[in-house]
């Protein structure tokens, strides 16, 4: 019995996997801004996203980003779409000096990030700092949590516009939207302009220094 429900939890962790890639092909990588130097700390907890980590996380190495993966662990941490990463720190030890931006990839992940008040704190300095701040599809929800969207432009998945609007962001109807060094999506269809808004916000945090 056992045996058998591995083997169906092992097929159906393949068929997302493979279901993922299949999406991540049919996405058009629009053309991204040379971000030689930039550091971007990455959050993550168990059940991420892996698509929206990926995607997001090779364009901007791609570009010459360097990225830092954080989590509360240096455990490998598992996506609910298949994948997984290890991280490079854990979120005690990240000093925010070293960064010129923070990308939170969605999926089940943001609630746990968004109950701690380590994470929170991490979100909350690195905009007293003015670092370019990303999150995609349940990750604004971190952001609303940590009281850095009143009076900002934002988007995210569906559930959690309630409370993006209750910790006073301005929610607008599409996919991706900047707002200053603020950057946010609704979901993996959205990780084109995203990843782009990203990546031309982080350059001119570069050219700004």
């Amino acid at each position: 019995m056992r045996r058998s429900l591995l083997l169906v939890v092992g097929l159906a962790s393949a068929v997302a996997l493979a279901a993922g890639y299949a999406l991540y092909r049919t996405l058009v990588a629009p053309e991204l801004p040379r971000l030689d130097g930039a550091r971007v700390l990455v959050l993550v907890a168990e059940r991420y996203n892996h698509l929206e980590y990926s995607y997001v996380v090779d364009a901007l190495r791609r570009q010459g980003a360097r990225v830092t993966v954080a989590s509360f662990s240096l455990d490998t941490v598992n996506s609910y779409d298949g994948g997984s990463v290890k991280p490079d720190v854990t979120f005690d030890r990240v000093r925010l000096d070293e960064f010129h931006a923070i990308y939170i990839p969605g999926g089940y992940a943001p609630e746990r990030l968004a109950e701690s008040e380590l994470v929170l704190n991490i979100v909350r300095e690195a905009r007293r700092r003015g670092l370019v701040l990303a999150a995609i599809c349940h990750g604004p929800l971190v952001l609303a949590r940590a009281g850095v969207i009143e009076g900002v432009r934002v988007t995210g998945y569906s559930a959690v516009l309630d409370e993006l609007r209750r910790a006073g962001g301005v929610v607008v109807a599409e996919a991706a939207v900047r707002d200053g060094y603020v950057i946010t999506g609704t979901d993996p269809s959205a990780l084109p302009r995203f990843t782009k808004l990203l990546a031309e916000a982080i350059a001119e945090k570069l050219g700004g220094r």
